[in-house]
């Protein structure tokens, strides 16, 4: 009978397996260390960012409150503007009412005196011209022919009553009210034959209505 000696052969067997076991346990244990750097990466990089962010939620809750702060301040100065313009606009109201009834009455006592006249804005009077040539008013009129009886003023509104020569003076007179930069919306009332003759040469009352700018 012939016998053969495998235990030789099944110890090959044994440490191949072996080895084999050792490999797979090696590669499982190199991709389990690879898998856990590469979840360490992704866990310091994602805190890497949540500390970002957090520190730029910081710097924006900072801009915030300072905005806030200087918003705050602007109001502040806002309200102290406003009062200052309400106290500025009556101060000129005030200046007005005190400087207003003496300007107009010496525009009035101008455009009243020889050689002079009414003051004109030259804007207005190159737009009246444009219209009509012979607009202005004549400076060589004498403004003797004319004079007021009555002059009354009301919430700037003005009743004028006067005499004068013929109608040419009183269109001169009405001219240049109009010219003037101190009256506008002049109004012919009425003209007639003066009630109680002031002068004997004189012809013609009158009455007008117009607005004076303060």
């Amino acid at each position: 009978m012939i016998r053969i000696n495998l235990l030789p052969q099944a110890k090959r067997s044994t440490a191949t397996a072996t080895t084999g076991t050792q490999v797979w346990g090696y590669a499982y244990l190199a991709g389990a260390v690879i898998w856990c750097v590469a979840l360490a990466f992704v866990y310091f990089s994602l805190a890497s960012d949540r500390d970002q962010a957090l520190a730029q939620n910081v710097e924006v809750q900072r801009q915030i409150a300072r905005v806030t702060e200087q918003s705050g301040n602007l109001a502040d100065l806002q309200k102290q503007l406003e009062k200052a313009r309400e106290v500025e606009k009556v101060v000129n109201e005030l200046l007005a009412a005190r400087q207003g009834p003496t300007r107009m009455l010496l525009e009035l006592s101008g455009m009243l005196s020889q050689g002079r006249g009414p003051t004109v804005d030259a804007k207005k009077l190159e737009e009246m011209r444009k219209s009509n040539p012979e607009a202005g008013f004549s400076p060589g009129w004498d403004t003797r022919r004319l004079w007021i009886t009555s002059f009354k003023e009301d919430q700037l509104t003005c009743a004028i009553s006067g005499e004068a020569r013929n109608n040419e003076d009183i269109a001169e007179f009405l001219r240049r009210l109009s010219l003037s930069t101190a009256f506008e919306e002049v109004t012919l009332v009425r003209t007639g034959q003066p009630a109680q003759v002031a002068d004997a040469a004189a012809a013609v009352s009158f009455e007008l209505k117009c607005k004076v700018r303060y």
